[in-house]
């Protein structure tokens, strides 16, 4: 017996209010942050910022560049990360986080991203984000 197939329907709006300030190109945040041992990767004995950690990083400064020009109650969600992971940074050490808004398209946002560390690059890349209404993902009672 064949399983009965659902149909979702998702309705898109265009309701978004508009921006406290105005989000354009050239918006940019520098973010220092100090590697920490919960930021090394757990497989490797090496004591240096993990992949994963520069991500989360990265969408962080990216989110804190748009945030207080948002429309109230509304926030960034990550949608694509395409950043590489080139050089080091160690336990203890400074990174500085460099996010520059390059293009806005609607409510979509694209960022150009460097890390750099006591040695140099340690990522650089893009990352994009969406501007969203938190309450939209709340589950109903």
């Amino acid at each position: 017996m064949a399983a009965a197939m659902s149909r979702i329907r998702i309705r898109w709006t265009n309701s978004m209010p508009e921006p406290a300030e105005p989000i354009s190109v050239g918006l940019t945040n520098e973010v220092v942050v100090t590697v920490t041992d919960a930021m090394t990767p757990g497989h490797v004995a090496a004591q240096v910022i993990s992949t994963p950690s520069l991500v989360s990083i990265i969408e962080g400064a990216c989110r804190r560049a748009v945030l207080p020009r948002l429309p109230a109650g509304h926030d960034t969600v990550g949608t694509h990360v395409c950043v590489s992971h080139e050089g080091v940074a160690l336990v203890g050490q400074e990174v500085t986080v460099r996010a520059e808004l390059v293009e806005v398209d609607g409510r979509h946002l694209l960022f150009a991203v460097t890390v750099d560390g006591p040695r140099g690059v340690v990522s650089q890349g893009t990352h994009r984000r969406a501007v969203v209404d938190p309450s939209r993902f709340a589950r109903p009672n």
